[in-house]
C-alpha cells in the first residue's frame, strides 16, 4: 500500500470468515515468530479477494477499496 513516509508497505488482506475475525491478531505472532522487524504494519480482513482477469488477487481494486 503506498505510504508518505516510506512509499510502499506491506499490507496483509486475510480472506476471514467473517467479522469477527481476529485480523488484527495475526501482527503478534508474525512479529513474534520473525522478530519485531516483520510486523506488519498493516492487516485488512475481507471476505474475499478480488480476483483479476488472469485469476491473481486484483490489487489496485484492494488499494482502492481499502485506502
Amino acid at each position: 500500500m503506498p505510504d508518505e513516509a516510506l512509499d510502499q508497505v506491506v499490507h496483509l488482506f486475510p480472506v476471514t470468515g467473517g467479522p469477527d475475525a481476529d485480523a488484527i491478531g495475526i501482527r503478534d505472532p508474525v512479529a513474534d515468530e520473525l522478530s519485531e522487524l516483520y510486523r506488519l504494519p498493516g492487516v485488512t480482513a475481507v471476505p474475499e479477494v478480488p480476483p483479476a482477469k488472469a485469476g491473481k488477487a486484483d490489487k489496485r481494486k484492494l488499494r482502492r477499496k481499502f485506502r
